[in-house]
C-alpha cells in the first residue's frame, strides 16, 4: 500500500504542473486577449466542468450556507482578477510566487476574523518573507524595474486569496469541495460577464479556442488535485507543497518565455518560499485558484 504522504506529494506535484500550465496559458493567452476575457473563460470552463461533474455524480446544487459561499465566491473572483493582472503584467515566476503569499494573509486574518491563536515563531517566518519580498522587487538591488501598479495588485489578489482561503475552511464543515468550487466559478463568471462589454473579441481560431479551454482545463486540474492532496495528508504539510507550482512556473518562465531574473531576485524567491513553507507548516492553510 503506497504511503498516504507520497500520495499526498503526488497530487500536489500534478496539482502544481496544472496550476502552472494554466498561468502559462494566460500569459500565451495575454499577447492577443484582454485580461477581462481570460478571466472570464477561466471561471466559466471551469465552472462548467464542475458542474457536470455534480450532475454525473448526483450531489447536491442547493448546499446549505450560501451567504458565506457568496462571499467566498465574491473574494476569490477579486483575487483571481488581481492574479491574472499580475500574471500578465509581471514575469511568471514572481507573479506565481505573489499568488502563493496567501498564507502569509491568512496567518493574520486567521488570528483577528477566527481568533486563532499561532505560535510566536511563526512571526519570525513572516518577517522572512517580508524580507524575501523586499529582495524581490527592491530595483537597487535587482537592477530592475518591476511595474509598481502589477506588484501591489499581486500583493492584493493573495490577500482576497486569504479570505477567500479562511471561508473554504469555515465552509468545508458543511459544504463539500465541488460545491464551494461551483459556486466560486458560478460567481466569478457571473461577476466578469459585464467587464466583458468592450473587451470581448472572439478567437479567431482553432488554436485560439484550444488554449482558453486547455486554461479552464489545467485550472479545474489543479483543484482537483488539490483537493485530493488534503485528503491524503495533514492541511500544514500540504500547503508547503503548493509552492511546487510557483516552482514549475519559474520553470517555463526561464525555458519557455526566456524570463531572466537578478541573483537578488532568485534570492527574494528563496526566503520567499522558506518563511511561507514554514507558515504554511504551522499553521495551516491551503491556497485556492
Amino acid at each position: 500500500m503506497i504511503n498516504q504522504t507520497y500520495l499526498s506529494l503526488l497530487w500536489m506535484t500534478f496539482s502544481g504542473f496544472s496550476f502552472s500550465l494554466m498561468s502559462l496559458f494566460v500569459k500565451f493567452l495575454a499577447v492577443n486577449y484582454e485580461h477581462e476575457q481570460i478571466v472570464f473563460f477561466r471561471a466559466f470552463v471551469n465552472f462548467i466542468l464542475v458542474f457536470g461533474i455534480m450532475l454525473i455524480r448526483g450531489e447536491s446544487l442547493n448546499p446549505p450556507g450560501k451567504k458565506l459561499l457568496f462571499f467566498r465566491g465574491f473574494v476569490g473572483f477579486l483575487s483571481l482578477i488581481c492574479f491574472f493582472y499580475a500574471l500578465i503584467h509581471l514575469p511568471l515566476s514572481i507573479s506565481a510566487m505573489l499568488n502563493w503569499c496567501s498564507p502569509v494573509f491568512v496567518f493574520f486574518v486567521s488570528a483577528v476574523a477566527l481568533k486563532e491563536h499561532h505560535e510566536k515563531s511563526l512571526y519570525l517566518w513572516v518577517t522572512l518573507t517580508f524580507v524575501g519580498l523586499y529582495f524581490l522587487f527592491d530595483p537597487k538591488l535587482s537592477q530592475t524595474s518591476l511595474l509598481p501598479l502589477a506588484v501591489g495588485i499581486g500583493i492584493l489578489g493573495a490577500m482576497f486569496s486569504s479570505l477567500a482561503f479562511v471561508a473554504v475552511r469555515v465552509a468545508t464543515k458543511t459544504v463539500g469541495v465541488n460545491g464551494i468550487v461551483l459556486y466560486f466559478t458560478g460567481t466569478a463568471t457571473a461577476l466578469s460577464l459585464p467587464l466583458l462589454w468592450g473587451h470581448f473579441h472572439n478567437p479567431v481560431s482553432i488554436k485560439d479556442w484550444a488554449m482558453f479551454l486547455a486554461m479552464g482545463l489545467f485550472a479545474t486540474g489543479g483543484q482537483i488535485g488539490m483537493t485530493m492532496g488534503y485528503r491524503y495528508s495533514k492541511a500544514g504539510l500540504v500547503s508547503t507543497y503548493s509552492l511546487l507550482g510557483a516552482a514549475f512556473s519559474s520553470l517555463w518562465g526561464y525555458v519557455l518565455l526566456d524570463e531572466r531574473l537578478a541573483i537578488s531576485q532568485w534570492a527574494g524567491m528563496l526566503l520567499m518560499a522558506i518563511g511561507i513553507s514554514f507558515v504554511a507548516w504551522r499553521s495551516v492553510g491551503k491556497p485556492d485558484k
